[in-house]
């Protein structure tokens, strides 16, 4: 479950594309799917031996897709609507939307489901962005609702923002914005129906951190918040190889014990960045809440 690893074996190496933030997961088949932050998609059925062909996505995220209630895959990605679709101060602005696509056939083809929601931005302006909400990371709660969670990078925020569907992704709420300040954040749906979100916490004191919501995304239990790692960046006046603030990315999953495995990049005391994980047990389920909807 993640404590020894057989040797690596290399999925995605392609010149002139950017393959990091690679996602993985497994469907209740035993199929393992491989996505990349910068598009595309392989699978395996040999528990990661040997890969198929890359089979394209017409979306991209660090999270990349997970199975819905009826065996298909579900991928909520970033997608280019429109090219300078607005001036902001004189500059061009691009039109994005998270998206969410569904593949029936194990990532051979693909179908728009439905828009979550937009972002206006101008490349590499942050301050000059409005509504930048990106690397989404899509759950789906099993006969409730999907929940799609976006990274907000504008000046003087930070905040995770929340849209949930209740017809399997075709139609969304309103945009929620929550407590919890992280870049990017990942969702899991765990197995007693909490929803789990995981996000690297990028200012001091630097790490990786979780929150959990009792009623599918619409709240989160911030004054129980879980401090995974604390410890990240380096000290004032020791050389370093990155900067404090890269780590984070974080995925979950649940074991079969029940057991959450989160990894994540990460940096310390004046290393370069690494591969890291967390095993730790979930607080108790309170009793009912009365929030559950």
């Amino acid at each position: 479950g993640g404590r020894t690893w057989l040797p690596r074996v290399t999925v995605f190496d392609r010149p002139n594309e950017d393959d990091r933030g690679g996602s993985i997961s497994q469907m209740s088949d035993g199929t393992a799917l491989l996505f990349t932050a910068s598009g595309g998609m392989r699978t395996s059925a040999d528990f990661g031996e040997t890969w198929s062909e890359i089979r394209p996505t017409n979306i991209a995220s660090p999270s990349g897709g997970v199975e819905d209630e009826e065996g298909h895959i579900v991928y909520g990605g970033q997608a280019s609507v429109q090219k300078q679709f607005a001036l902001i101060d004189g500059e061009p602005a691009d039109l994005q939307a998270c998206v969410i696509e569904r593949s029936r056939d194990k990532g051979l083809s693909w179908e728009r489901v439905g828009v979550a929601t937009y972002t206006v931005y101008v490349k590499d302006k942050i301050e000059k962005t409005v509504l930048y909400q990106r690397e989404p990371s899509l759950c789906v709660v099993p006969n409730k609702f999907y929940v799609m969670c976006t990274c907000c990078r504008m000046v003087g925020e930070g905040f995770i923002r929340v849209i949930r569907s209740a017809d399997r992704g075709k139609t969304w709420g309103p945009v929620i914005t929550t407590p919890v300040w992280g870049k990017p954040g990942h969702l899991l749906a765990l197995k007693d129906g909490r929803v789990l979100l995981s996000y690297g916490y990028r200012r001091p004191p630097y790490g990786v951190r979780a929150c959990l919501s009792y009623d599918y995304g619409q709240t989160w239990d911030m004054d129980n918040e879980i401090i995974l790692r604390m410890d990240g960046g380096t000290p004032p006046g020791q050389a370093r190889k990155v900067s404090d603030t890269d780590l984070g990315y974080p995925q979950s999953i649940q074991l079969k014990d029940g057991r959450i495995f989160t990894v994540y990049y990460f940096n310390q005391n004046g290393s370069n960045a690494y591969m890291a994980g967390t095993f730790w047990e979930l607080p108790p389920r309170p009793a009912q809440t009365g929030k559950e909807r």
